[in-house]
């Protein structure tokens, strides 16, 4: 007697994929690879308190609870939606407008019509072997946008950051989605991005 068993996992993903798009829910190409990758921690998120009076032509207050500063800006910056990132990037390398500026990059897939999105640059070890982006709200510049200017920013960093831990292994974005939709995370009729 021979026995043939057929890998159904193939074909059960398929037709999830396939439930999901009948719900209306959008979403980028899928990939199926995985990867690995570790914790980060840090230590001090309070790296902002000290600095806030090195800015220069803007109101700035720090709250302690929630680690961000707040700035309204003295002179607004006119806002063209074309060259805004190019724009916000050279006010953000003067230090006397932002406090590490240079080491965040914009972010048009956080970025909304009210609000311009920076996110902070991981570079850990000294031979900056991890590399990234950390897109947390504990790291991000947002700007405010008010008609066609922008009035101030809110402001979050980490410092000291740290690897815990060996690497795991991370799931594909498709074992994502899949996993996402099964446990019913994902409504009907809704978008999904990947960064």
């Amino acid at each position: 007697m021979r026995l043939f068993f057929e890998n159904s996992s193939a074909n059960s993903n398929d037709n999830t994929i396939n439930s999901i798009q009948k719900d209306n829910i959008s979403f980028p190409e899928l990939s199926t690879t995985t990867d690995e990758s570790q914790y980060l921690a840090t230590r001090n998120l309070n790296s902002l308190a000290n600095y806030n009076q090195y800015l220069k032509n803007q109101r700035v207050s720090y709250d302690t609870d929630k680690n961000v500063l707040t700035s309204q800006l003295n002179q607004v910056i006119h806002y063209q939606k074309e060259s805004v990132a190019n724009d916000l990037a050279q006010f953000m390398r003067n230090s006397e407008n932002v406090i590490y500026g240079s080491e965040y990059v914009y972010a048009p897939e956080l970025s909304t019509d009210t609000e311009v999105i920076f996110v902070q640059q991981l570079n850990l070890g000294q031979s900056k072997q991890m590399t990234g982006l950390i897109y947390d709200d504990k790291s991000q510049i947002r700007f405010q946008i008010k008609g066609n200017n922008i009035t101030g920013y809110t402001q979050s960093y980490v410092n000291d950051l740290a690897q815990i831990g060996e690497k795991q292994a991370t799931i594909s974005q498709q074992s994502a989605i899949i996993n996402l939709y099964s446990q019913k995370s994902i409504s009907n009729n809704s978008k999904v991005n990947f960064f």
